[in-house]
């Protein structure tokens, strides 16, 4: 290795000690395809096993579920403006 290679991979180590998101991925991917093809579970969530940050990852899940879908959107514009009536049979209206 010749001392500019050398250079370069201490700057890259102090940016990415770590390494990239992608080489994570990449990782992840490998990891996956073997376990799978060795033990054969179903619904076995992978992909958290390589998280990068689980808190992050745990609040975009959260959010991510509590969204509304289109649907809800569409029928909450709709109320509000008094074009249909609420359903009283409904309790997330």
């Amino acid at each position: 290795m010749t001392v500019d290679e050398l250079e370069e991979y201490e700057a890259f180590y102090q940016l990415e000690p770590f390494g990239t998101p992608a080489e994570d991925d990449r990782w992840r991917l490998l990891y996956m395809l073997t376990h799978k093809a060795h033990f054969d579970q179903k619904n076995v969530d992978h992909s958290v096993w390589l998280d990068r940050d689980p808190e992050e990852t745990a609040r975009l899940r959260a959010q991510a579920e509590a969204a509304l879908t289109v649907e809800d959107r569409i029928e909450m514009f709709f109320l509000a403006h008094g074009v249909v009536e609420a359903d009283e049979d409904d309790p997330s209206v």
